[in-house]
């Protein structure tokens, strides 16, 4: 899903979280420039396509989610443009940067990652235990770790969401990168956390560091892992901050 304006010369492409969508970018919206144009790639009609077209690599060559960002680097814009994800968005922005970056494409101006585990600190290892509980067990403790919304455990719509949620733990558990398979990106990387983040604690931060080749930059907000969409206005502004800065600078 894309929205966009004509005329605008910035462009915000943002990568939801874990049974997320295009609603991640509303929370936002109204702290972005008018002319900011927002991308959202369909992540997971790319899955969909994707568990049809053959097998998954092994997860330490990076898995399905490797396979996705692939794709995700595919449609990112040939103008100037920040590269934002949340949670699991986090790691496809990591790595569809530097799929970029090896194919000498066109980079984001910067890449941040909210809410996101760095891949070498147990991600895989913290979710697949929730694959084998069963739906209600799985959806309260994914709610218990603030990865998903309490409305949803008293709903019907925690039932239609589940699926979708499953699906996209999956591909984190399957994404096991080795360490020596690391890209440190060429543009600068920030790290964005909240204080009281279960999934993606403070400490995860400093880890990002690793991935970074050209400027490493983080930011601590107030919250839950569910902060980017809480406070939507501070990160929203912040987002804006970043497209003016480097629209500024000439990149």
């Amino acid at each position: 899903m894309e929205f966009m304006t004509e005329l605008s010369v910035d462009t915000l492409v943002a990568l939801p979280p874990a049974g997320g969508s295009a609603s991640v970018v509303r929370p936002w919206r109204p702290h972005l420039d008018r002319a900011t144009r927002i991308m959202v790639p369909n992540v997971r009609r790319i899955l969909c396509d994707l568990e049809s077209s053959g097998p998954v690599p092994p997860p330490e060559e990076g898995g399905r989610l490797r396979q996705v960002a692939q794709v995700v680097s595919e449609q990112l814009p040939q103008t100037p443009y920040v590269l934002a994800g949340h949670s699991l968005g986090g790691l496809l922005a990591v790595e569809a940067a530097a799929a970029r970056q090896v194919a000498g494409d066109r980079m984001p101006c910067a890449v941040v990652v909210m809410g996101s585990r760095p891949p070498m600190q147990g991600t895989a290892q913290l979710f697949q235990p929730l694959l084998s509980l069963d739906d209600a067990a799985f959806l309260n403790v994914m709610v218990a770790m603030g990865a998903a919304a309490q409305d949803l455990v008293d709903s019907h719509a925690g039932a239609l969401f589940i699926p979708t949620l499953r699906r996209d733990i999956r591909l984190v558990c399957g994404y096991s990168p080795r360490p020596t398979d690391v890209t440190r990106l060429t543009v600068p990387l920030h790290a964005w956390h909240a204080d009281q983040d279960l999934v993606a604690p403070l400490e995860c931060a400093p880890h990002w560091a690793m991935h970074a080749g050209a400027g490493f930059h983080t930011r601590v907000f107030q919250g839950f892992h569910n902060f980017p969409q809480e406070q939507g206005e501070l990160v929203g502004a912040g987002l804006q901050k970043l497209l003016s800065l480097y629209r500024l600078s000439g990149k």
